[in-house]
């Protein structure tokens, strides 16, 4: 009997499914290509990269996801994968002056992460990615930095659309039976508890009370940066994505910040 060869997370259903199979491929080589270390990075920024020929052929076939949202294919992020030696010093994120895409290599190849590939990438392409364009799309004239750039009115309202990109990237996933090549939990990893983030903050507090503080400013836009995650994530957490269709989280996506606050976070 002649067996066929499957890609890794893909059942012979999945393999029938033109963008999934083209999906599966380009993550495969691009997972193949940070592997390798045959790439030479480069310093930017005071962060080390390495360029990837794998990576925009990857966001190509990541972008055919998004049927339902129609998102033109001239507003296709560009990704960046910081070379990370370390599991503090970067993260995640999502650069909108540049429309840029930052998931650090250890998200791609590490057994060790504590969170799964889908996450990162749900949260920053299809949460303050799509977010921020269908603000654009809608007329908002943003006016407070996104985490690495661009405009936001409120971060507790953009980190709840970006916690959703996740469950609306694994939602898409599903419809195509294809949920665990990004999410091999099979569900979206759930935020930290919120006595964890509030223990942080309250040592950042104490930090800040000394005499010399150096880093003073830096400290408190950490603080504020947890408790927009805190608030933003427990909200869309408790968000059933399966019951909208998708033309109403469109719409949800094109909220006014202070009317999505209004109408999800209180």
């Amino acid at each position: 009997m002649k067996h066929t060869e499957h890609r890794e997370g893909l059942e012979p259903a999945q393999e029938a499914d033109p963008i999934i199979a083209e999906l599966s491929r380009a993550l495969h080589a691009l997972r193949s290509e940070i592997s390798s270390r045959s790439v030479v990075a480069v310093e930017s920024n005071g962060k080390r990269y390495r360029s990837f020929p794998s990576a925009q052929k990857f966001m190509q076939q990541l972008w055919k996801l998004q049927e339902q949202f129609r998102i033109p294919v001239h507003s296709l992020p560009t990704l960046s994968i910081p070379e990370d030696e370390s599991l503090e010093d970067i993260h995640a994120g999502y650069d909108a002056r540049n429309n840029v895409v930052y998931i650090p290599e250890r998200a791609w190849v590490s057994a060790n992460d504590p969170y799964q590939l889908g996450d990162k990438v749900g949260e920053e392409v299809f949460g303050h990615c799509y977010r921020y364009h269908h603000l654009c799309r809608y007329g908002e004239k943003p006016d407070r930095d996104l985490p690495g750039g661009g405009k936001v009115e409120r971060g507790d309202v953009e980190e709840f659309y970006g916690f959703l990109g996740r469950k609306i990237f694994l939602r898409m996933l599903r419809e195509r039976k294809a949920d665990r090549l990004f999410f091999p939990h099979g569900l979206v990893t759930p935020p930290k508890d919120a006595a964890v983030v509030d223990a942080e903050i309250q040592s950042l507090r104490q930090c800040m009370a000394g005499w010399l503080v150096p880093n003073r400013q830096q400290m408190q836009s950490e603080i504020v940066s947890k408790q927009c995650h805190r608030e933003g994530y427990s909200k869309a957490q408790t968000f059933d994505v399966d019951a909208p269709s998708w033309e109403r989280i469109k719409e949800m996506y094109s909220m006014q910040s202070e009317d999505a606050a209004q109408r999800f976070l209180m």
